[in-house]
């Protein structure tokens, strides 16, 4: 329980002893990173459909989404979720963040390496989405809709002046975007995010897939995106 597991960060969880005996049984599952050590015990967090960031501040009417920029299954997710804003079918004032899922390491040059699912180029959208959030964010949710129509087509320009977007500042940004994302990277990493999508509801409730999102009040209306429940796992 979390109350005796005060920095469990994550529930629901299996927690065994970590005696010699119990290390010596799951050796495999602890190099693998399956179950973790954490304050004598071994720890299991059993993330398959969702749960509670235990130990996590709450950030109230916040929905943050996770993904991978061209993981088909986060596109309609992300496409579903602008219906939804344009339709005014979300709660009342709801501050939505779009974060991504991956991992990234300093090349000791200044710059990084990243490493995204679904290769160069992911990493590469994933950054100037980043960007262009940050320094248009009127124009961001234009461009994720145009964008995501041929999300692995690398015109990225023709989506950026449909928006409104001039696509040399956007360029120009890409040194600001690799950090952001190395940042991003960095802090989807540490809520475990493997699953594009996954979701968090107030900083608190973690979900996987749009259906489970679609359960919680205040979702039940987001539209449905056509197509099976699956996700493009890290």
């Amino acid at each position: 329980r979390a109350a005796k597991f005060p920095s469990l960060g994550f529930v629901p969880a299996y927690i065994l002893a970590g005696t010699p005996e119990a290390k010596a049984r799951l050796e495999n599952e602890l190099k693998a990173g399956i179950f973790k050590e954490n304050g004598g015990f071994l720890v299991y967090e059993d993330r398959q459909h969702g749960g509670l960031l235990a130990s996590r501040e709450e950030k109230k009417n916040t929905l943050e989404v996770f993904v991978m920029s061209q993981c088909p299954f986060g596109v309609m997710a992300e496409n579903s979720l602008l219906e939804a804003v344009k339709g005014k079918l979300l709660p009342a004032g709801l501050k939505l963040e779009i974060h991504y899922i991956g991992d990234a390491r300093a090349d000791g040059k200044g710059g990084w390496d990243f490493n995204s699912l679904h290769g160069p180029a992911e990493a590469e959208e994933n950054a100037r989405q980043l960007f262009i959030a940050k320094t248009f964010p009127g124009k961001f949710d234009a461009y994720l809709a145009e964008r995501n129509k041929e999300i692995t087509s690398p015109d990225w320009q023709k989506a950026a002046k449909a928006a409104g977007l001039d696509a040399d500042k956007v360029a120009a940004g890409k040194e600001e975007g690799q950090k952001l994302l190395a940042l991003d990277f960095a802090a989807s990493g540490d809520l475990g995010m493997t699953t594009s999508p996954s979701f968090v509801v107030n900083g608190k409730r973690f979900l996987v897939g749009l259906g489970e999102l679609t359960k919680q009040p205040g979702f039940e209306k987001i539209p449905a995106p056509g197509q099976p429940a699956a996700g493009c796992a890290k």
